[in-house]
């Protein structure tokens, strides 16, 4: 785990932190303009997510992206918010890419429609609702609305063990960032 010092440090390394993390994550750089922690929208979300999410057991918490950590690097277009994840997998656009006539099969389209129904179920126990692109939750006894946009390039396919894989190993089953 990313200790939070590592905030407070002007010139963090993203190959500092590579070396204290014993597994494979995801780590999402945001734009300096969006990386305002008390308006990141994302972060506030995801932090709301792993406060109330503990103690719960619920089938699509398996398809919900956690949040382990989030520090700032400090560049030359400003200070980006880094936000540290589990690997998950590919995007459903990136399997229907590889699909023949670019579509997925019922099999496949039939289980990512099951994960994202166990995904939003899971975020409503959660006190999160999504209604069409907006999405809501009361945080504090207010009520937050953030925009949402569920498409095949932001739907993941979870891919089981990618956290413990070798680098040639995960490039094998997404190919080459």
């Amino acid at each position: 785990m990313i200790t939070k010092h590592c905030k407070l440090i002007n010139d963090c390394r993203l190959t500092e932190i590579y070396d204290r993390i014993d597994r494979n994550v995801s780590i999402k750089i945001l734009t300096a303009d969006q990386s305002d922690e008390d308006s990141c929208r994302e972060l506030r979300i995801l932090s709301h997510l792993s406060r109330v999410s503990w103690s719960m057991e619920h089938p699509g918490r398996n398809y919900i992206p956690t949040l382990k950590d989030h520090f700032y690097v400090h560049g030359p277009n400003g200070c980006h918010l880094c936000l540290l994840m589990d690997v998950v997998g590919p995007t459903v656009s990136f399997v229907q890419e590889h699909c023949e006539g670019y579509r997925l099969t019922a099999k496949l389209a039939h289980e990512a429609s099951k994960q994202l129904l166990l995904a939003v179920d899971y975020l409503h126990q959660c006190g999160l609702a999504h209604g069409g692109v907006l999405l809501s939750f009361l945080n504090h006894k207010h009520l937050l609305t953030m925009i949402i946009d569920i498409h095949t390039g932001n739907v993941l396919f979870r891919y089981p063990g990618l956290d413990t894989l070798e680098r040639e190993q995960i490039i094998n089953v997404l190919h080459t960032p």
